[in-house]
């Protein structure tokens, strides 16, 4: 009882340090390169003051100056008047792509939740407050077709299309679409098809409207393409216990895998070259799954671990009724802030490489890839190798640490190429890379490092060979331990 209360305390106690802190900053989670506007929620400031995770000053600004971050990280912002600090606002995220981290509900407690809000009946405040706090304001366009089925495709693209603009007119700077996909029958797949020639036509003539195909269905593989082709962020609402309610469904994970599956198969997971992608609107209370934050937090986990690549996700409904909304709040901030916008480092067995079939008494080498799923650099990130002997005994084979491992992919202009070289040197990490001959580039794969470690096994028979993260460092630990079993000749 006394930890409800703490947290309780704590999460008043955040919420009133947001709302007085004096500073906005859009968009609500900077990435890289992207210019974010800074402004003094009350008052006047004549400079700013950006401060990196140890206090030194990175950027010095104007007051009307906008803030493009060239690094990866937590900052803090200094409003300056007269030489003088006026406000602070500190542990502002930079991250290196677009994240969408959204909720159904109001989203008024959280401070990193609320890349998109969906403005609709019970939502506080006002679109131009929501804008100033980061958050694109979306109205909805729901497609429960019952009054669309039996039309032609004229009257239904015709339909869709004067929806979307009276949604712009409205002022909203996007919408999502609810229920396109629900029906997976013959009828609904047609409806799909007709929605398709619309949504390409409004991606056409309103470019800049933000679109979230939300969908609660199976999963129609045309459904999937609707969204590709029209540049829509793509949502699965994946909600457990309502699943299970009518499927009995008991394996969260391999449910969730199916699904996973289905859309990284058909491209929409996650695609480089077209910034497009897709996330799991995941139930965590009301109707759709507990608020118990510990099998929420286990289930994120487990999202992480299958679709790493996935630019985000919805928290639905993503609030609770009564005097632990800012408590709910607060825990789905710290799920962003260790899931979404840290460094997540990971391990994976199958990335632990040891080449064919190790002989006793003469060394060999051991390679190790570790991921980083995260929205940020992983600084420092040490990585330990032991083996278990046939006798039962267990010794340290190597210690290693990595200066860092980045973010997503970089691509470099391609040199003369060399058939030998896949790997790329940078800032002391070596990363795997490939070559794009459609490009003419080569590609570093900068989210996964490589460690090469020297072993040299003394006795014949079977060993299980260990690679484990070390705890600490900036960074979240999602698996942390690999295993593999390795016969010695």
């Amino acid at each position: 009882m006394k930890n409800c209360f703490f947290w309780a305390a704590l999460a008043l106690l955040a919420a009133t340090l947001l709302s007085n802190a004096g500073i906005l900053h859009a968009p609500l989670l900077p990435q890289v390169g992207a210019p974010v506007k800074l402004v003094m929620e009350h008052g006047t400031c004549d400079a700013w003051e950006i401060l990196d995770a140890d206090g030194n000053i990175v950027n010095r600004l104007s007051a009307e100056e906008a803030w493009i971050p060239q690094e990866t990280g937590f900052y803090t912002l200094r409003a300056m008047r007269d030489g003088a600090v006026a406000e602070e606002l500190p542990k502002v995220p930079v991250v290196w792509r677009e994240l969408r981290i959204f909720t159904w509900t109001d989203p008024q407690y959280c401070r990193y939740v609320g890349t998109d809000v969906f403005f609709q009946k019970g939502i506080s405040g006002t679109p131009d407050s929501w804008r100033k706090r980061g958050s694109r304001v979306l109205g909805t366009l729901s497609l429960r077709p019952g009054h669309l089925f039996g039309k032609s495709d004229e009257e239904v693209v015709e339909w869709l299309i004067e929806r979307a603009r009276a949604i712009k007119a409205d002022g909203f700077d996007g919408f999502g679409i609810d229920e396109l996909g629900v029906y997976p029958d013959a009828q609904g797949v047609n409806f799909v098809r007709q929605c398709t020639a619309a949504f390409t036509a409004i991606a056409k003539e309103m470019p800049e409207m933000a679109v979230i195909n939300w969908t609660g269905g199976p999963l129609l593989r045309e459904e999937m393409q609707t969204a590709r082709d029209a540049r829509h962020l793509f949502m699965a609402e994946f909600y457990p216990e309502f699943a299970t309610s009518y499927f009995g469904a008991h394996h969260f994970g391999e449910r969730l895998r199916v699904w996973i599956d289905k859309l990284r198969n058909q491209d929409a997971l996650c695609d480089y070259t077209a910034d497009l992608g897709a996330i799991i609107a995941l139930g965590v209370g009301g109707v759709c799954g507990v608020a118990e934050p510990a099998i929420v937090e286990e289930r994120i986990r487990i999202y992480k671990r299958l679709a790493p690549e996935a630019p985000g996700i919805c928290y639905y409904f993503g609030n609770t009724e009564g005097a632990d909304a800012r408590e709910y709040s607060a825990f789905l901030d710290r799920m962003t802030e260790r899931y979404f916008l840290n460094p997540v480092v990971s391990l994976v067995a199958e990335d632990l490489m040891v080449p064919g079939e190790p002989t006793a008494g003469q060394p060999c080498q051991v390679t190790v890839m570790v991921h980083n799923f995260g929205g940020m650099k992983a600084k420092n990130v040490a990585v330990e190798l032991l083996c278990q002997t046939p006798d039962g005994g267990q010794q340290l084979v190597a210690s290693r640490e990595l200066p860092e491992i980045g973010n997503g992919l970089l691509r470099l202009n391609l040199p003369p190429f060399d058939s030998t070289q896949y790997r790329h040197t940078l800032n002391g990490t070596e990363y795997p890379m490939t070559v794009d001959a459609g490009r003419k580039q080569k590609v570093v794969f900068t989210d996964r490092a490589l460690l090469d470690m020297a072993w040299c096994p003394a006795q014949r028979g079977w060993h299980k060979l260990i690679a484990r993260i070390a705890p600490g460092g900036n960074y979240t630990g999602l698996d942390t331990c690999a295993e593999k079993m390795v016969v010695v000749k």
